[in-house]
């Protein structure tokens, strides 16, 4: 059966449906987790806990996220993401229902820093980005720029009514409703559209047309030789260096990424009481920080997702890293809300710059038929080391009463990150014939 008969009706690639699906699946799960960044302030004052206690809730949940994409790469790999990111669903919502009665510590690490991960494991990120891959190849970047905008969207709303919700219902069901919210969506759009690759319908990646079955690839700033599709093996991708470069410099990108995720709204706090303002004053620039961090992450992936498309993602990744680097040193002098505002936009832009990039680099380098499983393991490391981005941003705080040496560290991680990329390159393997 040729390839015209599995074309959609409207002319248009199945595939930019997935990403559609994907994109909103991104924002709804990203949503369930980060939606603890807006919380974070309200349950310091509520429930009296310290920042490094509250900040290992997210650590934990990390590392519980990073243990749980191994066994979801493998089974988007074999199955597809379909049937997984409903089992995901389905635990974010027991997650953040459970989160929203929560009255121990205790009760936080296992609800929000054991269940909600799980589920965020099985919705997000892996699946995501193992789906979307396997679907586009010399539009990968593109694709995965359009994937990234809605993560990005999920964080500008909830910065704009979580703090709007904890005023009208209180943050325990600000916390229930959006659990079944994200949770009942996700499963909508998983169960309808999300398939696992294109050979799967009949039809190849990037809606081309190729009677040989072989799939062109642009490799631009690897200089590929063929123009037929490598397959790679995760045994295989384990013994090359690129691999391991690849992994360690996402693992310490991580570490301030998520750091910044879970204290941004402290730290908008902590400049307001430092210039006599009120936390409730406060929290309008706060929310604007957080809205528009998210929505110039949403531009920076649009722009470094066809930029890496055109002049390569190696390129685009280590400028991204590199301009983070000097950003954080920036962080370190600012002294207002209106500077949270600009250092939000910065580093939100420069984030999303590297997204789409780094998803097709991976794609590019290996190929998609263990892709799912290779992303689970960069994710795992980005989990474990990365997570524990919030308890030591926590911990700084709560030894030296500021966050001055947390952003100082993260400019360190960001530079140590684009030296590993600097030094990843196109692998050498034997090509195979045709794809799977």
């Amino acid at each position: 059966m040729n390839q015209t008969e599995h074309t959609n009706k409207s002319g248009i690639f199945y595939g930019w449906w997935i990403v559609f699906a994907c994109s909103i699946i991104a924002l709804l799960s990203g949503a369930s987790r980060f939606s603890f960044t807006m919380f974070f302030p309200t349950l310091l004052d509520d429930l009296g806990w310290t920042r490094a206690t509250l900040g290992f809730g997210l650590t934990l949940h990390m590392w519980v996220y990073a243990v749980t994409v191994i066994v979801a790469g493998y089974f988007v790999d074999k199955y597809g993401a379909r049937v997984i990111m409903c089992m995901g669903a389905v635990i974010i919502i027991i997650g953040l229902s459970l989160t929203s009665t929560m009255t121990r510590v205790w009760q936080f690490y296992l609800y929000y820093g054991v269940i909600l991960a799980i589920g965020v494991a099985l919705s997000f990120m892996v699946p995501i980005l193992g789906t979307v891959r396997k679907w586009f190849i010399k539009k990968a970047g593109l694709a995965l720029a359009f994937t990234n905008v809605g993560a990005g969207l999920g964080g500008a709303i909830m910065a704009v009514c979580i703090p709007t919700m904890i005023l009208s219902y209180g943050w325990r069901n600000a916390w229930l409703y959006i659990g079944f919210f994200c949770g009942i969506v996700i499963i909508v759009l998983a169960g309808i559209i999300i398939r696992k690759d294109p050979e799967s319908v009949g039809l190849l990646p990037d809606g081309i047309s190729n009677p040989n079955n072989e799939i062109e690839v642009n490799e631009s700033d690897q200089n590929q030789s063929g123009n037929i599709e490598e397959i790679w093996t995760l045994s295989e991708a384990l013994k090359t260096r690129t691999f391991w470069f690849l992994l360690m410099g996402g693992a310490i990108s991580a570490i301030p990424a998520i750091g910044v995720i879970g204290h941004i709204a402290n730290w908008g706090v902590d400049i307001a009481r430092a210039i006599n303002m009120t936390a409730a004053d406060a929290m309008g620039y706060i929310k604007l920080a957080v809205f528009l961090s998210a929505i110039s992450n949403m531009l920076g992936a649009m722009v470094g997702g066809p930029l890496s498309d055109r002049f390569g993602r190696k390129l685009i990744i280590c400028a991204g890293f590199a301009a983070n680097s000097v950003v954080f040193l920036f962080v370190v002098q600012i002294s207002s809300l209106i500077g949270v505002i600009v250092a939000a936009v910065l580093m939100g832009f420069f984030g999303g710059l590297v997204g789409p990039a780094w998803g097709a680099y991976l794609g590019d380098i290996f190929g998609r038929h263990a892709l799912a499983i290779i992303f689970s393991l960069m994710i795992f490391a980005i989990g474990i080391i990365g997570g524990t981005g919030s308890v030591i941003f926590g911990w700084i705080y709560d030894v030296g009463g500021s966050y001055a040496w947390a952003w100082i560290f993260s400019s360190a991680c960001s530079a140590i990150t684009c030296v590993l990329y600097m030094f990843t390159r196109k692998e050498v393997k034997k090509t195979a014939e045709g794809v799977i």
